[in-house]
């Protein structure tokens, strides 16, 4: 069963200023939103879904519970969805990966959020 990856920082969340470039983990941010383009696809998705982050997996943990806390993810429940550090993964046929800036090893399996 294909795999979803969602990359938190300027994928799942954007953080928001008066800066042009992205805020690594929202330092320097002013505010966040939630992306409602990745929403939509997480919602949709069926299968495991992976809310991950350079940030280390608390990091993925915290957003995850917000994210569950704050928003009607009922229609997830039927498919695990579960919080991890950003790490190398052994690729699965029809594994995609929802990322602002993707390794070069599954770029070609990234969809970027601004595409949502």
């Amino acid at each position: 069963m294909a795999r979803l990856y969602v990359d938190i920082d300027d994928s799942l969340i954007k953080w928001i200023s008066g800066q042009p470039e992205p805020h690594p983990y929202g330092f320097g941010a002013d505010r966040w939103e939630w992306h409602w383009g990745v929403i939509k696809l997480l919602k949709e998705h069926k299968g495991p879904a992976i809310i991950w982050s350079g940030g280390g997996e608390e990091y993925a943990r915290t957003w995850l519970t917000r994210l569950f806390s704050q928003l009607d993810m009922s229609d997830c429940l039927a498919d695990p969805i579960y919080a991890m550090g950003k790490q190398p993964v052994s690729l699965q046929e029809g594994d995609i990966f929802v990322d602002d800036s993707p390794w070069d090893a599954w770029k070609h399996l990234n969809i970027y959020p601004s595409d949502l």
